[in-house]
């Protein structure tokens, strides 16, 4: 990009604006340290209660060994060495929350969200372990609506250490689910626990959408590395693009790899070519849609061509971001129709006299 165009970016990730996504983090992290915190004291309370027990089995074994076999003791012994081991693992596991929560804060903080003359939306921030999911993309937060042929994506997720309010838009399920989740948000997880000692991994992301909605258009992926305390050069690994058309087909265009990945990596992850799968499932349900419905009424299958890279940005604006995210930081959320609200009603009436 230009360095006129990068001059008027505008800023849409402030200071109070991480300060409070680290509340609510804390907050998540406090629910899962409470739930831990109350199986460990559980299981310190029978740790204390069988070691009583045991005590007292050896006392009436020392008096009378027939009244108390060996082989009990033995059992005894074993049962709280398995609840010791537990109580461990649950400790190991308190521990690792904090490094986590930890984590998570390092990348809020090094995050930057930007939107574009255009709209377009771009997030880079560091990554990280998975964190806890913030849910972003629920309709009093994303102003999305639920649709049935889509999802509320995120432009990024919880799964590579940042989640991100922006850019979330409405998203082909097959995008969303085997795309990005279980596609190159997967890989960048990988990518993340291959990185070398002393070096961070980064990912950028650049999010449109078609014109006057907020329907995904296109999602750039571009994954690099950077020494930790900013000595030294920062290192392109991958680039990939994830296009969808209005009619929702989409397809994975100029994917690149750098040829010297592995310098840079403990070992370079195997990208999985999701074209291949796709295809084959595609096949599958096409032969099988075939064979349920009447000649003529097949189905059509959405297709998935391989691969990322920086395209030309078309000059419209494609969806007020900024003014949609501020409004719902802001506590401001969109009220139901009184139709719709009627609706819902006497669905819930129905669950109610059916249940």
């Amino acid at each position: 990009m230009s360095d006129e165009y990068n001059s008027r970016q505008r800023s849409m990730y402030s200071e109070a604006d991480k300060k409070q996504q680290k509340e609510e983090l804390a907050h998540q992290y406090d629910l899962r340290r409470a739930r831990l915190e109350k199986k460990q004291t559980e299981l310190q309370s029978q740790l204390s209660d069988k070691r009583e027990d045991l005590r007292q089995a050896r006392e009436q074994h020392d008096q009378d060994p027939q009244a108390v076999s060996q082989r009990e003791l033995n059992r005894r012994e074993s049962e709280i060495q398995r609840l010791e081991i537990k109580a461990n693992k649950k400790q190991q596991k308190l521990t690792e929350l904090d490094r986590r929560q930890q984590l998570g804060n390092e990348c809020i903080d090094s995050a930057s969200v930007t939107e574009g003359p255009t709209g377009d939306v771009t997030i880079n921030a560091k990554v990280g372990p998975s964190q806890p999911r913030l849910h972003y993309e629920h309709e009093n937060r994303s102003g999305l609506e639920a649709r049935k042929d889509m999802d509320r994506g995120h432009s990024r997720s919880a799964r590579t250490g940042f989640e991100s309010d922006c850019g979330i838009t409405n998203t082909p399920k097959t995008v969303n689910r085997s795309d990005q989740n279980h596609g190159i948000e997967k890989f960048v997880s990988e990518v993340y626990d291959q990185k070398r000692d002393g070096n961070d991994i980064w990912l950028k992301t650049v999010t449109t959408t078609h014109e006057g909605t907020r329907d995904l258009q296109q999602i750039q992926y571009e994954i690099s590395t950077r020494p930790e305390h900013g000595q030294g050069q920062e290192k392109t690994l991958y680039r990939a693009t994830i296009n969808v058309d209005k009619n929702g087909k989409s397809w994975v265009s100029d994917e690149w790899q750098s040829p010297d990945a592995e310098n840079h990596l403990k070992k370079m992850p195997h990208r999985e070519d999701s074209t291949t799968n796709r295809s084959e499932k595609s096949a599958r349900a096409e032969k099988s849609s075939c064979q349920q419905t009447p000649a003529g009424q097949e189905k059509s299958q959405k297709s998935l061509a391989g691969g990322f890279g920086p395209s030309e940005s078309s000059p419209r604006k494609s969806y007020d971001f900024g003014k949609n995210v501020k409004e719902q930081r802001s506590g401001t959320s969109k009220t139901l129709s009184s139709s719709e609200s009627e609706k819902r009603s006497a669905t819930h009436k129905n669950k109610q006299q059916i249940s």
